[in-house]
């Protein structure tokens, strides 16, 4: 048997923090318990400046019992790509 494939999923958030749980939700119902992919989801707040960071950080801290959930806050806008990258960085460490 071969070992599982790995695959990250990274979710970037703006003032949005109920549509990116239930993104992250889809992700942990689609891949819990899949044993040909070990996935693992990265959300980044691009500094929203409202409640986000405190629903996120709280989401992936219960969450991740069933997936690992990464939560990370940017601490600055640096819009779109930079958020994307940020994921990704953390995706490849």
């Amino acid at each position: 048997m071969s070992s599982p494939k790995h695959l990250s999923i990274v979710i970037l958030n703006y003032r949005t923090a109920d549509d990116a749980i239930a993104a992250a939700r889809s992700v942990v119902t689609a891949f819990s318990g899949d044993t040909q992919i070990k996935a693992n989801v990265i959300i980044i707040d691009n500094d929203s400046q409202d409640n986000s960071e405190s629903k996120l950080s709280e989401f992936a801290a219960l969450e991740s019992s069933e997936l690992e959930i990464t939560f990370i806050q940017s601490g600055h806008n640096g819009g779109y790509a930079a958020g994307n990258n940020i994921g990704l960085k953390k995706a490849f460490d």
